[in-house]
């Protein structure tokens, strides 16, 4: 279904990285990893007292701003990921690839946790200490698109909107009335818990569109958020969760308030388990998305619904953009 061109308004192209100034002396070598430019050492966190504290913050943000637009850069050039901004009033960015909200074929949403990590990241700290293979979101977008699937990095950290409200801004502006067949979704930390509330104000539209979650690290519960019982079936079946454990990866883990299938995720680290379980997490989504029948096509929806206006719809999808005004 083709979605209209001004609800896709593409953003200037990010800056590239600034270069950091002589007190910050660290480069991204051709493996991505954060090392000093003349020792060749790792980047270390530093703690102090007085001007040692207020130079060690001060070091930090210039890292995280010069990660932030590294891995942006990266998106651009090396995976030919573009920007488009959320239709206003709603503020925001989302990067997709080429065709992804045009494509019947499949489609990768990834969700980080909540904190200052941005499009592209799962931790920046994690890039830091251990390089972009650990902590960015391109070795998801590098197997997404092995697999030949769209990818769509949402911004859920950027001012103006809680993560709850601007995966609800995406999907409502960008992603329900988009063209993919298929929707498997990647969350981490707080952006389990922004999935599951979008799942109790959208739970049709979500069903019919999206075929498997993969909650790393969730903070969601299906105890605590206010999800119909149908709803609550739905993630059961079509989610899994990666848990941190000692165990080895893919184990399941048992709990006493498991609230779905739960394996470990390899790691103890919150800020490691995206890296960890990521040829997990797409062994599970492929078989996910080979079992899942092909979803009803917008076109088709909207014609039967229309077809038969005096009668209540019978389930199903609502039109597009029927979301335009719901909070």
């Amino acid at each position: 279904m083709e979605v209209m061109g001004e609800r896709r308004s593409l953003e200037p192209p990010p800056a590239p990285p600034p270069a950091p100034p002589p007190a910050f002396p660290y480069r991204f070598d051709r493996e991505g990893r954060l090392l000093h430019r003349h020792t060749g050492a790792p980047f270390l966190f530093r703690l102090g007292r007085g001007e040692e504290a207020r130079h060690a913050a001060e070091q930090l943000e210039a890292l995280w701003s010069y990660i932030t637009q590294h891995v942006h850069l990266l998106l651009q050039e090396d995976w030919h990921l573009r920007r488009l901004a959320l239709p206003p009033p709603a503020r925001g960015l989302v990067w997709v690839s080429q065709g992804a909200l045009e494509s019947r074929g499949r489609l990768l949403l990834l969700l980080q946790d909540r904190g200052v990590a941005r499009s592209g990241q799962w931790s920046w700290r994690a890039i830091a200490g251990g390089g972009l293979e650990a902590g960015s979101q391109i070795p998801y977008v590098r197997r997404a698109r092995q697999e030949g699937w769209g990818v769509a990095l949402l911004d859920p950290n950027e001012e103006g909107a809680s993560p709850e409200e601007h995966l609800r801004h995406a999907w409502d502006g960008l992603l329900a009335g988009a063209g993919a067949g298929q929707v498997a979704v990647a969350t981490h930390g707080y952006g389990g818990l922004a999935f599951v509330d979008l799942l109790a104000r959208r739970p049709q539209e979500v069903q019919r569109l999206v075929c498997a979650v993969a909650f790393i690290d969730s903070a969601h519960s299906l105890w605590h958020q206010p999800l119909s019982a149908d709803a609550r079936d739905w993630l059961r079946a079509h989610s899994r969760k990666w848990v941190l454990s000692g165990r080895p990866l893919n184990r399941a883990v048992s709990s006493l308030r498991a609230d779905g299938p739960q394996v470990s995720a390899g790691t103890l680290r919150p800020e490691h388990a995206p890296a960890a379980c990521l040829h997990a997490v797409f062994r599970y989504m492929a078989k996910a998305l080979r079992a899942a029948p092909a979803p009803t096509p917008y076109d088709i929806v909207t014609r039967s619904r229309s077809q038969g206006r005096s009668r209540p719809p019978a389930g199903g999808a609502r039109p597009r953009h029927s979301n335009a005004n719901k909070i």
